[in-house]
């Protein structure tokens, strides 16, 4: 029995009688008992003495039960003729694990995928986060999310099929905060859209036209497999992405255009400082940030921000300015467990600038265990924003480098990450630890 559409058939092909009783077969795929059915193959003079492996290929069948036929149309009274070994394959389609409804109620860690996932029912998210920074999370058409949050969202890669005119929710984010994107079609034609959220500037930050700036803490690649005429594409933020003005009349969508940042007018903005959206119309896709025709909300574009061990006992920060606009001055702060924050120091920043502009501060004398840091940077008017964490290792006696972090099965993961990771340094040892 046939269930899917193609099949493979091996067997050992000789004539007992050699040269001197000549053989031929034809092969069949039969719907019942029979020697008659669809033709796959003829071996004409058979004199090979020994066995002589032959296969067969056979696409566009019909599932169903079938038969495979041997007919000997010559000398077949001599009895030479010997196939043996048969061996029938079906190619069998591979599909992606599909699940109803899902509830996500994981406070120990994430779910991490092992393979690539559909839902055909609804997520509903209650505590920890879909890791799919490996394997998509895939959505069908039926599918819906609910109850995504800072602490229950999905990290990595969303494919959702689309097809109805309605606004569609991608709840991504970088586990520790909500980066969710709406998408709204203006037609009901069934397309796959593809949304990954990357929690780091992107590697181009020159803007365009009214565009002045874009935000140097995340960006999301959001990519159809056919382009609507138009679609409505809402970003969302949270204090944490850099947005620390309350008038929002500057902010909007920004599309890098392959060469520049480029601003989409908004149709829509709501919420404030603490959490928000901008929507516009979109004809081009990926990637998309969010971007300020002014002097405000995003007044320092941060373009690098990394740490290491500078000496047994001293880790060294180093960061890079892009633009700066009325900007006061960076709070450098440390935290023992990623969570909680305390200042160690201030650095004076350059106020207005439209070049790359360098900093550095050593953290003296650090605890020897894994150090955590990030930027607070002001303004003149006392509004402020963070920088993303970053990490140090400090707990060898020797000064080592962390390379990047992974789980238990090979996937790279960052400090928000929580369960058993092993730590790769730069000088190409390792450790195993618990987050």
């Amino acid at each position: 029995t046939i269930t899917g559409t193609e099949i493979d058939i091996e067997f050992d092909l000789w004539n007992n009688g050699g040269t001197t009783f000549p053989e031929k077969l034809k092969v069949y795929l039969c719907s019942s008992i029979s020697y008659s059915g669809t033709w796959l193959a003829t071996y004409s003079n058979i004199t090979n003495d020994s066995r002589s492996l032959k296969s067969i290929n056979k696409t566009g069948i019909t599932p169903g039960t079938y038969y495979i036929g041997f007919k000997c149309y010559s000398n077949a009274d001599m009895y030479e003729l010997y196939v043996d070994d048969i061996l029938v394959k079906e190619t069998v389609p591979t599909s992606v694990p599909e699940f109803n409804d899902v509830t996500i109620n994981n406070s120990g860690g994430n779910v991490i995928f092992n393979d690539e996932i559909s839902v055909d029912g609804t997520i509903t998210f209650t505590s920890g986060d879909i890791d799919a920074s490996s394997n998509n999370l895939v959505l069908t058409s039926n599918a819906s999310v609910s109850g995504a949050d800072d602490d229950s969202h999905v990290i990595g890669t969303i494919v959702k099929t689309i097809a109805s005119d309605a606004s569609h929710e991608f709840p991504l984010g970088n586990g520790s905060v909500l980066r969710k994107v709406d998408i709204d079609p203006n037609d009901a034609t069934s397309r796959d859209w593809t949304v990954t959220y990357t929690d780091n500037v992107y590697s181009d930050v020159t803007t365009t036209g009214v565009l002045r700036y874009v935000s140097d803490t995340c960006y999301w690649d959001i990519s159809p497999t056919s382009t609507p005429a138009s679609t409505t594409v809402t970003l969302n933020w949270s204090s944490a992405i850099g947005i620390n003005d309350g008038d929002l009349s500057n902010i909007l969508i920004a599309h890098y255009n392959g060469t520049d940042w480029e601003g989409i007018t908004a149709t829509g903005t709501t919420g404030g400082p603490s959490g928000g959206s901008v929507s516009g119309n979109v004809t081009s896709f990926s990637p998309f940030t969010l971007g300020t025709t002014g002097v405000n909300p995003l007044p320092v574009t941060l373009t690098q921000f990394e740490g290491y061990a500078y000496s047994e006992l001293d880790n060294k920060l180093e960061w890079t300015t892009k633009s700066e606009k009325n900007a006061d001055y960076m709070e450098i702060q440390h935290s023992d467990d990623g969570k909680y924050f305390d200042s160690i120091g201030i650095s004076k920043l350059a106020g207005n600038s439209q070049t790359d502009m360098f900093y550095e501060f050593i953290d003296r004398s650090v605890a020897k265990k894994i150090n955590y840091y990030r930027l607070k940077q002001f303004d003149y008017d006392g509004k402020f924003n963070y920088s993303k964490i970053i990490s140090i290792d400090n707990r060898h006696t020797e000064a080592k480098v962390v390379k990047y972090m992974t789980n238990l099965i090979g996937q790279k993961v960052d400090i928000n990450y929580k369960g058993v990771v092993i730590i790769y340094y730069t000088d190409g040892s390792s450790i195993k630890t618990i987050q």
